[in-house]
């Protein structure tokens, strides 16, 4: 699941999230305007499909340049597609400004891609698995990588193991999101913490 948050001129806060799901993955996006306690169905939205015959459809805004990235699928590979949000919402699709492969998450492929976002020109990508005894011990500090993307060329920037929330008990990477705050970006990163059963959801910045 992934999702993006819209600040309207008139003050409307709109939900940016995936919809028409397929074995638990959207084939599409929606957006619909935030109320406390109500609940949205597939029937309560309307659907836009930016990339037809895509899978793992995946939205994230950008605020200080008014832009909209998916994440998608097709023929299994994935890739990130971004457009002016205004021309998004009025489902003009055709004149996107970047399309790019999604590469160098991680140092393993293999592991779980778990969340992106848009900021300017520069898109950012967090990977890792959750602390496993034998695979990923707490010990070591965990596998999670964050990665810089240039959506202009497609470049790999950077990519850095991040040692963030290491002393959870459980510590799963779990999303991504940029903020400002005082002029300053910054970096937050989501975790999945406390038990199974009851768990919770931790979040750094850097």
């Amino acid at each position: 699941m992934a999702m993006g948050v819209q600040h309207g001129a008139d003050g409307t806060l709109w939900i940016w999230t995936e919809t028409d799901a397929v074995d638990g993955y959207g084939r599409g996006v929606t957006r619909f305007r935030f109320a406390p306690g109500a609940t949205r169905t597939t029937g309560d939205v309307n659907i836009r499909h930016p990339v037809e015959g895509s899978r793992t459809n995946q939205p994230a805004l950008c605020p200080v340049t008014g832009r909209i990235a998916v994440r998608y699928r097709l023929g299994g590979t994935p890739r990130y597609r971004v457009w002016d949000l205004a021309a998004f919402t009025a489902r003009d699709y055709a004149a996107g400004l970047a399309d790019l492969a999604q590469t160098g998450a991680h140092p393993d492929p293999a592991a779980p891609f778990q969340g992106f976002a848009l900021h300017g020109d520069h898109l950012y990508q967090l990977a890792g698995s959750a602390y496993d005894p034998r695979a990923n011990p707490p010990a070591g500090h965990g596998d999670t990588h964050v990665s810089c993307l240039d959506i202009r060329t497609g470049e790999l920037l950077a990519r850095h193991r991040t040692e963030a929330a290491y002393s959870l008990r459980h510590r799963e990477p779990e999303g991504l999101a940029v903020r400002t705050t005082g002029g300053t970006p910054h970096l937050y990163l989501g975790f999945a913490s406390g038990d199974r059963g009851a768990r919770k959801f931790s979040i750094y910045y850097k």
